[in-house]
């Protein structure tokens, strides 16, 4: 799952949504650093990255994109669920989706100087470019692959997942909309689970 997911399985605190935004900047053990509820966000963040690794349905919409892919496909899923779940988000929540994007990027401003560093250039840029409400648009996501692509040894393997995500589209769709129903009751009790 990419970032819109994390937010909206991160529940109705925002300190657990805040540490949903950390989990993918936070590394190791965590101590208290930021917070009680922050750090279950970031666990629970943790948690549902091993779930959703880890889920058969995941593992198909991996193995749909074929064998020589294999190595990169997570992160080509991990975006295209984002669009899927913008596209299709009244399906699943209540609230509407611009005033969501809107939230997280207010609680987003107002908590950056509690970040690492990497996570406060990145919260800006999500807040600079609406990143949230950019999933909306399939289009940004064969852009965001191809920016990614530029941190990767060889930036070509992920450029070329994407014929392979536009031939089974439909398909994983179908995967996406199988599977989130679980992930979110799975992130429901990942946030009741006994913290270390």
């Amino acid at each position: 799952m990419n970032y819109l997911a994390h937010f909206a399985l991160a529940g109705d605190l925002e300190e657990h949504r805040i540490g949903s935004f950390l989990g993918d900047f936070v590394k190791g053990s965590l101590k208290g650093t930021y917070g009680t509820l922050t750090e279950q966000g970031i666990r629970q963040h943790r948690l549902i990255d091993s779930f959703t690794d880890q889920h058969p349905l995941v593992t198909r919409s991996r193995l749909r994109l074929g064998e020589r892919h294999r190595r990169h496909s997570g992160i080509a899923i991990d975006l295209l669920f984002d669009h899927f779940l913008a596209t299709r988000w009244d399906e699943y929540y209540s609230a509407n989706f611009t005033e969501f994007c809107d939230h997280c990027y207010s609680e987003l401003e107002q908590h950056q100087h509690r970040f690492p560093e990497r996570a406060q250039t990145f919260s800006q840029r999500m807040l600079e470019h609406r990143i949230l409400h950019s999933y909306h648009d399939r289009g940004i996501i064969n852009l965001a692959l191809e920016r990614v692509s530029l941190r990767l040894r060889d930036p070509q393997a992920l450029v070329a997942l994407i014929p392979a995500l536009e031939e089974c589209e439909q398909e994983l769709s179908q995967d996406f909309h199988e599977f989130y129903p679980l992930l979110q009751q799975q992130a429901r009790q990942l946030l009741d689970y006994p913290q270390p």
